[in-house]
């Protein structure tokens, strides 16, 4: 079904163009690219095109998209319809040129490179003769699946405000002779593909748990089987989700979630060539092979590993694997860029608002991550902050993106100096404070500049605004700019482009209103006027996945997932595709859960918004928020909503996954005590059908499918009330776990250390057993580790709260809320329930240990006897639980294995020290005889004369001695002699484990030479634990706040600096007993960087005292002692130059520090990225020399600025990991040089 938005007839545009060209607008019932909208762009100028939403921190809070001034070319808000005539005459001239190429404009009528099918006619191949040795090929079926749409009702009619037009104007008919067309190759990923000749599509056919193979002569499809999956996938096949067909025809590759594979088929056989094991739990989602380099040869293949921050880069030639990470987490689409070995990938899950992009560079047989974009929200997002003298203009069209498909580089041939990457988009407006099925949820497609890499604020399309705001002005009353495109468009996950000359037809696929997009690729923000004619829009089959174009251009083919099916498009007339025919993609012996018919109309009614039942506009679905029948990342401010049907409120909410939802929860199950039902963590609903109140209210205004049957909330069951909706929820509570988690082994078993976690989850006797968390107690095994009751576990009290802290319905249970499941939580950060700022499972543990010591309200368990690595193995526990987990397992887990020294070091010659492999008993420590040190070179024993062991890092000791000072390098073994056992004993259960003394893993040796190396640093891994700070400005625009971590970019002409240093002196003097300067020969810093680009920097002695924050975040506000953009030290320290500008001096004499000058004017070093997920060293004779200068002056030791060194075309940020993060792991860490002292007369 096509549709048409009606329109109406442009009076004063048609007298003016008839006086003028002597034209007249014909009718049509068609939707091609109307004249006016060419004019929308060019009325801007290239003024208002310089905001960009940039990675970092670029002037306020959250990273939203910069303030640019809009030109006064721009068109002016219109007052009523006169004047929008008159601003419609305005584009005249643009309009007279444009119509007398009307041949771009109108409709091509081209000539077909192959005939079309009939789209009731097609032939299937016959069955092969023999099979291919890997694979077993199937038939498609002989008869093509009917293309009728599901019986549901689907709208045909929407009301809009203004109201829209009944008829579209027409433009004249094709002028001139037809162009060739051509259906742009992009080097991407995808569930389906067309090889380069355009004989075969190829479809990564998921609920045949097989590849498909149309041929395009005759529409004949083969199905090729791919090997069982294994115990842990075998349930629900393999998943396969993309794939990817070499340009010479001879491969295929096809990537297979559920089991982490990533398999090779030969592209004539469909025989299966090879198998890439990924990392167990990784789930392979995207493949992409790189554009042809030398030689025509395709030398790399990407795959993204969506369930772990990594991407997998191939070497095609020597089959080599490097595995890239950490980028962010949930890795989804790939696409390659326009200049050899460039590829970005695109991230599904933000950092909790703002999204990733990863920039990979491909070189030679080496591959990395040189870019890693933090990208801001979009304007406006507030209807209260919109106050235009009409209503119906506030309506924002904003919000914080989500990349949920297969990003494509545009076609060549443009006028842009580079190319640009589409990005299929959708905008969740989670913080909208007047939420409405207009502004809550957007599609939109934006682009990444490949220059700048940055996404420009005014280079977008939101394809289902109803109004369109000046992107550049940020969220604070924007100007109106025009009529939003208002399509009838959700969930845009994957795009195709066509070329006729200079002129480039995009084709986007809608996953949820069932739809492909049709639009030229220079399609204005906004439209002209509210009679022009909107985007073409043609419906497909149940969720459409992916898009295949034809080399020869005449045609495309789009997956549609839940019908099983293939639509062939008709571009002959570019601007107005026609579906052509269906190809049933149906396999015989399926093992597609959604066989089952009830199961397959629940899943199309999830994954639909084109259903006036579930959405009122056809913009949201269920599967919006919950994508993929999972979430998105984000907490909705759901206190903003109205309140429930028993008059509750609500509050901030994080959406849940629904995998696995059928082990969780059973309908009208409530808690016994308090009624309460188990579907949310609120318990404010205890049936999937209560969900008729979330399709009929402010969220998605759909009509709804009880009717006046519907009953309130924790009332009469909804359930049974209507087929439709409770074929939902029967599909819902059917939806299998997630069955791989990636912290597991690689052959699916608990590590050592999730074992270790497992005895201290499971312990329930904390006042016996100190490392018993007491966990199990509410998250039960045997219940997929919940217990269906309420509990307040001391989780932050927001002020934001309408619900959970309401004393007239919750009296006696005051925050309380649902235990969740642990089922997948690998998978579902950000996490529920912390008290403070919690970025890992890790720190949410410790977060929840912090119980009696911060102001934590209340219990989370016991963790709070847990030290050291304790901590970390009961979170690599808890991220081990999936839906392969048994309760027995976890009961029966033991931790049997004894402890080992996993490496040790000589710091000097008198202290050596040694870390191992889990937390051990310091009674040892006690006993400096229990050590025994050997020189190698003659046999002889070296005493030991203490044991350093801190208990609040009992994973690693300290043996103090006097070790021999000599010229020569010197090997000494360590040995245990007495016993080292671990806190096995601590936990209900358990018992302690001895270090087996006699394994020569556990004999380590050490060396001890004149010239040695030592490193400092917080996180416990170095020589010697120092306090290490670290942070920066927000920037101008925010003058008190500050950075808890180094964070560099640059605010208009102003470069940002972040700052490190480390208190290292004492501790290195007690540690070396070097007394002087001169015993020093070198220093480096190394740090790690988190996002940005790999770039060059510059470093500068710091001649002004600073400290860090002591909150800990990205943001803090007036932080007492810690640097700002006006303070060196807040609040009574100021900057003799706002920012560190003040430059001067070189930093080498004691004058030079708390003096007129802020950095030192010469920079020690300016040291070149090598990657952004790798770290950075930061080294030289002036970073030496500074290091010997501060042993001598600690007092002035204010450390280091660092800056970016020059204005890349790109995006100028780079933000490094803080000291506090990932419980200190992350720390930047110093490593000095020095002569042993004794040694100096040594040659």
């Amino acid at each position: 079904m096509n549709r048409s938005p009606a329109t109406i007839a442009l009076p004063a545009l048609a007298t003016c163009l008839s006086a003028l060209l002597g034209l007249s607008l014909l009718a049509s019932t068609g939707q091609a690219r109307q004249i006016p909208e060419r004019a929308g762009r060019e009325g801007l100028s290239e003024a208002g095109a310089g905001a960009v939403e940039a990675a970092g921190a670029v002037g306020a809070v959250g990273g939203t998209e910069s303030a640019a001034a809009v030109s006064a070319a721009a068109p002016a808000e219109p007052a009523g319809q006169a004047a929008l005539d008159r601003s419609l005459i305005a584009f005249m001239p643009l309009l007279a040129r444009d119509l007398v190429r009307a041949d771009l404009l109108a409709p091509r009528v081209l000539e077909p490179t192959a005939t079309l099918p009939a789209p009731t006619a097609r032939a299937t191949e016959p069955r092969a003769t023999e099979r291919p040795t890997e694979l077993r090929p199937t038939e498609g079926p002989t008869e093509p699946r009917p293309t009728e749409r599901p019986t549901e009702p689907r709208p045909t009619e929407r009301s809009t405000e203004p109201p829209r037009p009944t008829a579209p104007p027409t433009p004249s008919a094709t002028a001139g002779p037809p162009r060739p067309a051509t259906g742009y190759h992009s080097y991407k990923s995808g569930p389906i593909q067309s090889s380069a000749d355009g004989r075969y599509v190829w479809v990564a056919n998921a609920h045949a748990d097989a590849v498909s193979r149309i041929d395009t002569r005759d529409d004949s499809v083969r199905h090729f089987r791919l090997p069982a999956a294994d115990r842990f996938g075998a349930r629900h096949g393999h998943e396969l989700s993309g794939i990817a067909v070499s340009d010479d025809g001879a491969e295929v590759w096809v990537t297979a979630q559920a089991s982490d594979k990533v398999f090779v088929l030969d592209g004539q056989t469909g025989a299966l060539r090879l198998t890439y094991e990924m990392p167990y739990g990784s789930a392979p989602y995207g493949v992409a092979l790189s554009p042809p380099g030398e030689g025509g040869a395709q030398a790399w293949a990407l795959v993204s590993l969506h369930r772990r921050p990594a991407v997998a880069a191939i070497r095609r030639s020597s089959r080599q694997v490097t595995l890239l990470e950490p980028v962010w987490r949930s890795p989804l689409g790939i696409a390659f860029g326009d200049t050899p070995g460039e590829a970005w990938i695109t991230h599904l899950y933000p950092d909790g608002e703002h999204p990733r992009l990863s920039r990979v560079e491909l070189s030679g047989d080496a591959a990395r991550v040189t870019t890693q974009l933090r990208i801001g929200a979009a304007s406006p997002r507030n209807a209260s902050q919109l106050r235009l003298d009409l209503d119906w203009r506030n309506v924002p069209e904003g919000g914080y993106l989500n990349f949920r498909g297969h990003p494509a580089l545009e076609p060549p041939g443009t006028l842009r100096e580079r190319r640009r990457i589409w990005l299929p988009t959708q905008y969740h407006n989670f913080h909208n404070d007047r939420p409405s099925p207009d502004s809550v949820i957007q599609a939109s497609l934006r682009r990444l500049d490949l220059g700048s890499r940055s996404l420009k604020a005014d280079d977008k399309i939101v394809l289902s605004a109803k109004q369109v705001h000046d992107p550049t002005r940020g969220d604070n009353n924007p100007p109106w700019l025009g009529y939003g495109w208002d399509a009838s468009v959700s969930g845009l996950v994957d795009l195709g482009f066509l070329t006729l000359g200079d002129d480039v037809i995009a084709y986007a696929v809608a996953e949820q209103s069932d739809e492909l997009i049709a639009l030229a690729a220079d399609t204005p923000m906004f439209k002209p006027g509210v009679d022009a004619p909107g985007l073409f829009e043609l419906r497909l089959g149940d969720r459409p996945m992916g898009i295949a174009m034809d080399p020869g251009g005449a045609r495309a083919w789009v997956y549609n997932s839940l019908s099983s099916d293939v639509s062939v498009i008709d571009l002959r007339r570019p601007l107005q595709p026609a579906e052509a025919a269906r190809i049933a993609l149906l396999a015989p012996e399926s093992p597609d859960p959604l066989a089952e018919p009830v199961a397959l109309k629940g899943a199309r009614l999830f994954y639909t918004s084109a259903d006036p039942r579930i959405s009122s506009n056809e913009k949201v679905a269920c599967a919006s928020c919950h994508i993929n029948a999972e979430h998105d990342g984000r907490d909705w401010a759901f206190q903003n909503l109205p309140a429930g049907s028993a008059g509750q409120g609500h509050g901030p909410r994080p959406v849940p996954s629904l995998r696995g939802l059928g082990l969780t929860f059973s309908a009208g199950q409530r808690d016994p005590d308090r009624g309460w039902g188990q579907l949310h963590r609120s318990g404010d609903r205890d049936e999937i059908q209560d969900f008729e109140h979330t399709f009929r209210g402010p969220l998605m205004g759909g009509t709804g499918f009880l009717g006046a049957a519907m009953r309130p909330e924790l009332g009469e069951p909804n359930a049974g009330r209507s087929a439709d909706l409770d074929a939902i929820a029967h599909y819902l509570v059917n939806l299998p776990p997630l069955q791989r988690s990636p912290a597991r082994a690689a052959d699916g078993s608990l590590t050592e250390a999730a074992v270790r976690g497992a005895t201290y989850f499971m312990g329930a006797d904390p006042a016996g057993h100190p490392a018993d968390a007491n966990c199990a107690s509410c998250h039960v095994p045997e219940r997929a580790f919940l217990d269906f009751g309420f509990h307040d576990v001391g989780q932050r009290r927001d002020p934001n709260e309408a619900e959970l802290n309401d004393p007239t319905r919750r009296a006696g249970c005051l925050w309380c809320a649902a235990t969740p499941t642990l089922v997948g939580v690998f998978d579902t950060s950000p996490w529920d329930g912390t008290y403070g700022w919690a970025g890992s499972m890790a720190e949410v543990l410790a977060d929840f240990a912090s119980y009696g010591v911060f102001e934590r309200p209340a219990r989370h368990g016991n963790p709070e006897h847990l030290v050291g690595r304790q901590l970390d193995d009961l979170a690599e526990f808890v991220l081990s639980i999936d839906g392969s987990t048994e309760a027995s397992e976890v009961r029966a887990a033991r931790d049997t294995e004894p402890p080992r020294i996993l490496r040790a070091a000589a710091t000097s010659a008198r202290r050596i020290e040694v870390w191992m492999s889990e937390s051990i008993d310091g009674g040892f420590a006690a006993f400096p005889s229990a050590f025994q040190i050997t020189r190698l070179d003659t046999n002889a024993s070296i005493p030991v004369d203490r044991i350093g062991f801190d208990p609040a890092r009992p994973e690693r000791f300290t043996l103090f001695a006097t070790l021999p000072v000599e010229c020569q390098r010197l090997e000494l073994r360590i040995r245990a002699l007495g016993d080292l056992t671990d806190l096995a004993g601590l936990s209900s259960g358990g018992r302690g484990n001895a270090m087996r003394n006699a394994d020569p893993a556990n004999q380590p040796t050490v060396v001890l030479e004149p010239n040695m190396r030592l490193t400092l640093g917080a996180s416990g891994q170095e020589n010697l634990i120092v306090p290490v700070h670290d942070a920066g400005p927000v920037g101008p625009n925010l003058a008190t706040w500050s950075h808890d971590a180094p964070w560099l970019f640059v605010d208009g002409e102003t470069s940002v600096p972040g700052f490190v240093r480390f208190e290292w002196q004492a501790a290195f003097r007690e540690a070396t007993g070097v007394g002087a300067d001169d015993f020093i020969r070198g220093a480096r810093i190394r740090l790690s960087p988190e996002m940005g680009d790999a770039q060059q920097l510059e470093i500068r002695r710091v001649l002004q005292r600073w400290s860090d924050p002591k909150a800990i975040g990205d943001w803090n506000s007036n932080p007492v002692g810690g640097p700002t953009w006006r303070d060196h030290s807040h609040p009574d320290g100021a900057w003799n130059r706002a920012g560190a500008g003040r430059l001067g001096t070189a930093g080498d004499r004691p004058e030079h520090y708390n003096a007129g000058w802020d950095l030192a004017e010469v920079v020690d070093a300016d040291p070149s990225m090598p990657a952004i997920n790798a770290p950075l060293l930061l080294a030289g004779d002036r970073v030496d020399a500074a290091f010997r200068f501060w042993f001598e002056h600690p007092e002035l030791d204010y450390g280091y600025a660092l800056r970016l060194r020059n204005r890349p075309p790109f995006s100028p940020s780079v933000k490094f990991k803080g000291w506090e993060q990932e419980r200190n792991a992350a720390s930047p860490v110093l490593e000095i040089d020095y002569r042993l002292p004794g040694t100096q007369a040594c040659p």
